[in-house]
């Protein structure tokens, strides 16, 4: 049986790229450990689903300076370290596989990679790129130098890394990673949570509500203030619209005063954060998906997981135009409006309001366009690498790339 170690600056069950691609090795025959963050009143060691999970006390600080963040993820790194390499004296890891952020928590393998391990590097966000949005004060050029030295030697010490996207491999690539060193898999909907037949559409009779959803961080880059000015301009035209909000992020004293200051309290719902294993069902209550994000150079590069989502569920979406999503989709009639523009999304969602036959047919096309990145392509590709990695041991050693991109 060969064995993982994932190490993750999240929390486990509750991180679903992290939670999938760790249900997907145990079914596969792997034996998977998780090294992962701990809340207050949650166990120290647990099993869960087949994975055995190690959490360590360590607080996650949203809407921090920089030097927090640091600080944070310093403690998690060493804290880490100790224990990967405490477990691997005893298990012998195959695989040891960090995911970012941030990027130099790979090093915390280097002691089972000194002794066998082989090293993955899992790029959920591209560092540099979402430092560039989120701190853009003084200093900002020096962040940004930084997170990219960060980035060459992370990458340079593994023997894999993943990344979550063409566009995210792209970019890997202009920064010099070697193209047969980068796999992507994409954050599809999983679908052994996300089944329509096992969440029916909650529709009582005579409930003409008209229900919006989004699910996910509450961040300001993700826009969810265009769309309840949205929900603002439609309060006449559409007077059972609601809104409902599942998440959380520092984006929510911002929601909170702009709801208030539009009187839309009775419209727009703020849910707080919800367990991965209940969002399906919320989101089978909902007449359409928004996914508001702003465009900058990091969002231009996401495929959001919650659009991926609201498809497999049977739930028409509507999506800021960003470069990366158009990409994947084309030109889906209805499917996108021009980031930041309250007033177009509100004519968008007003027109699908009305006709029903056009939300259907908006749903049709989006689940064509989906259906080649569905999870269970995307798992054969991270099944294929980890196995490869096992049987293949001995080939790409992170040592030999690192001297040949310093060449």
């Amino acid at each position: 049986m060969p064995r993982a170690c994932m190490i993750v600056h999240s929390h486990y069950p509750a991180d679903p790229r992290v939670r999938r691609e760790a249900e997907s090795l145990l079914a596969d025959g792997w034996a998977v450990d998780v090294i992962c963050l701990r809340d207050p009143g949650e166990k120290p060691r647990e099993g869960c689903a087949g994975a055995t999970v190690y959490r360590i006390p360590v607080t996650r600080h949203r809407a921090s300076g920089l030097a927090v963040y640091l600080w944070e993820y310093l403690l998690f790194f060493f804290a880490a370290s100790f224990r990967v390499t405490a477990l691997h004296l005893r298990r012998r890891y195959d695989v040891v596989q960090a995911h970012n952020m941030p990027d130099f928590l790979v090093f915390a393998a280097a002691i089972p990679r000194l002794l066998g391990a082989r090293v993955v590097l899992d790029i959920h966000d591209l560092v540099p790129e979402l430092y560039g949005v989120k701190f853009t004060g003084r200093g900002s050029r020096l962040v940004a130098r930084i997170t990219r030295m960060v980035e060459y030697v992370s990458t340079a010490f593994a023997d894999q890394v993943i990344t979550a996207g063409e566009p995210f491999r792209r970019r890997l690539l202009a920064r010099q990673v070697p193209a047969e060193k980068v796999t992507v898999v994409m954050n599809s909907a999983d679908p052994r949570l996300f089944h329509p037949l096992e969440h029916a559409p909650a529709n009582p009779e005579g409930d003409n509500r008209f229900t919006l959803v989004y699910h996910g961080g509450l961040f300001h880059r993700y826009g969810l203030d265009i769309a309840v000015r949205a929900v603002h301009r439609l309060r006449e035209e559409i007077p059972d619209l609601q809104f409902r909000i599942y998440g959380d992020g520092d984006a929510v004293p911002e929601l909170e005063q702009l709801i208030g200051e539009l009187r839309l309290e009775e419209r727009v719902h703020l849910g707080g954060f919800v367990p991965l294993d209940r969002i399906p069902a919320l989101i089978a209550g909902a007449d359409l998906g928004v996914v508001p994000y702003r465009q900058n150079p990091f969002t231009d590069l996401l495929f959001p997981t919650k659009a991926f989502e609201y498809i497999v569920m049977g739930v028409p979406v509507i999506m800021a135009r960003t470069e990366a999503v158009v990409t994947l989709f084309g030109e889906v009639p209805d499917l996108f409006f021009q980031p930041g523009d309250d007033r177009e999304l509100a004519e968008r969602i007003l027109a699908l309001y009305k006709e029903p036959a056009r939300r259907q047919l908006l749903l049709a096309v989006s689940r064509a366009a989906y259906a080649p990145y569905a999870w269970d392509r995307q798992q054969h590709e991270y099944l294929a690498l980890m196995n490869r990695l096992v049987t293949g041991r001995g080939s790409m050693p992170a040592l030999d790339s690192f001297k040949g991109r310093q060449a």
